[in-house]
């Protein structure tokens, strides 16, 4: 009997631990250490971090906000958890949310860059008229090192899971998913050159861009993998837009859908992007009310040029023209694959392959196979001229009399 009394008292002392063991932060300034023998850590008000102060939150900690409320930073914040014990960034209200982690002014006068790794945001909402950023938002931002983590659930009216402004933060191993925006579902870059390494953009929706929305923003973007992103009014997976030169490499651009045009890339206005060793494929476009143009690439006719170079096109298909390519702007292809790409045979519209308007291509050690349309299945051409030097068509298929190339 004393045995099992002095068991249950055991279990009893190790509860009453685990009950008290609780942090509430009522709002206001934070700093120092947050641990996780001493968490989870409730979050009762927006909390700041001074520009003159630290704060180290180490792995394991959960903080739980039970209000709409931000974690402001201005000053160093060491947020750094391991692959079997992450940092939890949450709201105890999933449908109201919390107000997301906002970076201000984090310049390279820190002492070293500051580290968010191995964290999870979720349940972020900045969902009022013009808000940005509902996991994460950075705004003049510079030294940032942001690794292995995951944003999810979030929203926003701009960029749902991550916004940027004038902030070139560095991302490697990011996971972004199942958020939503009105312009920008996962992520939102404006005159933001940012790194983005290793990466996912997966499961988001956006009114406009369901995956990641480009302005003045010339990023570096590799091994990355952007897919099964949906945007109710173009550009599903990538949109590019004003003078925003990014740069793909070696990354998956797949299975998105836009009902409107650019179902997997969306350039626009003056962009110079690159394409290398990417697969750009089973991306669609539908058409309700809004266009819908461009499978694989919607390019626009406002000075985009954009270089594609070794890379898949395939599988993509539209309700209208353009199967793989729709181009009113000068488009260089080089040794790409453009294959089993359809424009919408149903509607007689063409260029299963292609479809140029009113502009100049190269088109260079390319193949294209298998491509299918009413009209052109290779390549439609409405007023444009096309140099083709050293290019294979091979099997693509006419479902009327209009031959392989349309003119």
């Amino acid at each position: 009997m004393n045995i099992t009394r002095l068991i249950l008292i055991q279990i009893f002392c190790l509860l009453t631990i685990k009950i008290i063991s609780q942090t509430v932060v009522p709002g206001g300034f934070v700093s120092g250490f947050w641990n996780a023998e001493f968490g989870p850590y409730y979050i009762d008000g927006d909390i700041t971090l001074h520009a003159d102060s630290s704060l180290a939150i180490h792995e394991g900690v959960e903080i739980i906000f039970r209000g709409h409320y931000a974690f402001n930073v201005y000053g160093y914040l060491n947020a750094v958890g391991t692959p079997e014990d992450s940092i939890i960034f949450t709201s105890q209200d999933t449908i109201a949310g919390w107000h997301g982690l906002r970076l201000f002014e984090i310049v390279q006068a820190l002492p070293d860059s500051m580290r968010i790794w191995y964290c999870r945001f979720e349940y972020g909402k900045s969902d009022e008229s013009g808000e940005k950023g509902g996991g994460v938002y950075a705004e003049n931002s510079t030294k940032i090192d942001i690794r292995h983590c995951m944003v999810k659930n979030c929203s926003a009216d701009i960029g749902g899971g991550i916004y940027l402004k004038n902030s070139p933060i560095h991302f490697n191993q990011l996971t972004v998913e199942d958020n939503y925006s009105n312009k920008g579902g996962g992520m939102y870059c404006h005159y933001s050159d940012a790194v983005i390494k290793n990466s996912k953009v997966i499961d988001n929706t956006g009114a406009v861009c369901g995956g990641v929305y480009f302005y003045h923003s010339s990023a570096i973007i590799t091994n990355c993998v952007i897919s099964n992103n949906m945007s109710h009014a173009g550009g599903g997976g990538v949109v590019i837009h004003k003078a925003s030169h990014a740069n793909f490499m070696n990354c998956k651009i797949e299975h998105n859908m836009a009902v409107g045009s650019g179902g997997g890339v969306a350039i626009l206005e003056g962009s110079l992007p690159v394409f290398k060793y990417c697969h750009i494929s089973y991306n669609t476009t539908q058409y309700q009310e809004y266009q819908a143009k461009g499978a694989g690439f919607f390019i626009t006719s406002y000075d985009n040029s954009p270089v594609i170079i070794n890379c898949f096109i395939s599988g993509n298909i539209c309700d209208e023209e353009g199967g793989g390519f729709y181009s009113e702007s000068k488009l260089q292809l080089i040794d790409c694959l453009i294959s089993n790409n359809v424009a919408s045979v149903s509607q007689g519209f063409g260029g299963g392959g292609m479809y140029t308007m009113f502009n100049q291509n190269l088109v260079l050690n390319c193949t294209f196979s298998g491509n299918q349309a009413p009209q052109g299945s290779t390549i439609y051409s409405a007023g444009s001229m096309t140099e083709m030097y050293n290019t294979i068509i091979w099997w693509d298929v006419m479902n009327i009399n209009m031959g392989f190339l349309h003119h």
